[in-house]
C-alpha cells in the first residue's frame, strides 16, 4: 500500500466564510490486529463501532465538537486510525485537545471492547491519500456544498484545505458566486455603467432606460390611483352632506302646512287661500265682504287690545317672516284687480 504522506495533518473544510478543522490521531490497543484488514468483515465493523462509541464521549467534551470518523485499523497490536472534526471557530487550540483526550485515555482505566490502551500510543498522524480517497472529497465538506457545487481540496501553505466552490462558469456576465451549506451557490450580479444583470445566474440583462421606464410606470399609476381614491372620497362624503341637509330640511314644517284639528283656524284659512290658482281666486274675489271701521258687522269691532291685556312676565316666540314668491304673488297680484 502507498504510504505516501500528506504535509499536515490539519484540514480546514472552508465553507461561506465559516472554516472546519480536521485533526488525525491514532492510538494502540494490547490486542492482534489480525482479521481486520478487510472493512467488510464482522470483526471490522464491530471494533469500529465499539471504537466510536468509546472515542465519541472523550472529544465530545471540547469545544466546537462535531464528529469522529474511523480510518482504519492497522497491525502492530491494533492502531487506531480516526479523524475528529471541530468548528474552527469554537475549537480550543491543538494542543489543549491533545493534552486533555491524552490524559483521559492513558490514565489506566480507559478501554475499548476489552482492549486496554498502551501508554504513550495517542499521538498525532497525518493523512494519506488513500484515507482521503475512502472518505471522499465531499465526506471533507462535511456541512455539504448543495447542488451545482463542488468540494475541491487543495493545499495552501502546506495545510490541506476543503472548501466547496461553484461549477465552472455558474454565475453569469462576471457574476461573484458564493456557496451556502446545504443550499448550494448562490451570484452576486455585476452592474455596468449602462444596466444591471439579474437571475438566479445573472443571466438577465436589463438596461437603465428599461429600468428607469418601469419604475416611472409604476409611481405614475400608483399616483393615479391615490388620485381616483381622493376623488371618489371627496364625492362620497358630498352625496352624504346632501342627503343629510336633504334630511333636514323635511324635518320642519312648511309655514304653510295646516293640520285637521286646526283647519278653521286664521292661520290656516290664510293657508288655503295662499295655494289657490289664479281662477280659483277670482271665484272667491266677487264675495270678499269689505268692511269699514265703525260697521257694526265687523267681526273685529269689538277687539281693542290694550297693554295691561299683555303678560310682562312671559316669554313670546315670534315667527320668523319667509318671503315667498311665483303663485302667492300672482294670486295677491289678482285680488288687488
Amino acid at each position: 500500500m502507498d504510504n505516501k504522506i500528506i504535509s499536515s495533518f490539519i484540514v480546514l473544510a472552508i465553507l461561506y466564510g465559516k472554516p472546519e478543522k480536521i485533526l488525525a490521531f491514532s492510538l494502540s490497543l494490547n490486542g492482534d490486529a489480525t482479521g481486520l484488514n478487510d472493512t467488510t468483515s464482522i470483526a471490522y465493523k464491530s471494533l469500529e463501532q465499539s471504537c466510536l462509541t468509546a472515542l465519541r464521549p472523550v472529544y465530545d467534551t471540547q469545544r466546537g465538537f462535531k464528529q469522529i470518523r474511523i480510518l482504519g485499523f492497522q497491525s502492530g497490536s491494533i492502531i487506531v486510525r480516526h479523524l475528529v472534526i471541530f468548528d474552527s471557530e469554537d475549537a480550543a487550540t491543538n494542543d489543549e485537545i491533545m493534552s486533555a483526550v491524552e490524559n483521559t485515555v492513558l490514565n489506566g482505566n480507559f478501554s475499548i471492547a476489552g482492549y486496554g490502551v498502551l501508554p504513550d500510543s495517542f499521538a498525532s498522524i497525518t493523512l494519506t491519500t488513500e484515507e482521503i480517497a475512502e472518505l471522499g472529497v465531499d465526506g471533507l465538506c462535511t456541512a455539504g456544498c448543495g447542488a451545482d457545487a463542488l468540494c475541491n481540496l487543495t493545499t495552501i501553505y502546506g495545510v490541506l484545505v476543503a472548501q466547496c466552490v461553484c461549477a465552472d462558469d455558474y454565475c453569469k456576465n462576471g457574476g461573484q458566486c458564493e456557496v451556502i451549506p446545504e443550499q448550494g451557490p448562490k451570484c452576486s450580479c455585476a452592474a455596468t455603467p449602462f444596466g444591471y444583470y439579474g437571475g438566479a445566474r445573472c443571466e438577465v440583462y436589463a438596461s437603465q432606460i428599461a429600468v428607469i421606464g418601469v419604475g416611472a410606470g409604476v409611481g405614475g399609476a400608483l399616483l393615479l390611483i391615490i388620485i381616483i381614491l381622493v376623488a371618489c372620497l371627496c364625492c362620497s362624503r358630498r352625496i352624504s352632506k346632501d342627503d343629510i341637509e336633504s334630511l333636514g330640511k323635511n324635518i320642519y314644517a312648511h309655514p304653510n302646512e295646516y293640520g285637521q284639528q286646526n283647519s278653521d283656524s286664521p292661520q290656516n284659512n290664510l293657508a288655503r287661500a295662499s295655494r289657490l290658482t289664479g281662477s280659483e281666486f277670482n271665484y272667491l274675489k266677487g264675495e270678499l265682504t269689505t268692511f269699514q271701521e265703525g260697521d257694526e258687522h265687523n267681526p273685529n269691532r269689538q277687539w281693542n287690545p290694550t297693554m295691561e291685556n299683555v303678560p310682562t312676565k312671559r316669554e313670546f316666540k315670534l315667527p320668523r317672516p319667509k318671503v315667498s314668491s311665483g303663485e302667492w304673488d300672482q294670486n295677491r297680484s289678482s285680488a288687488q284687480y
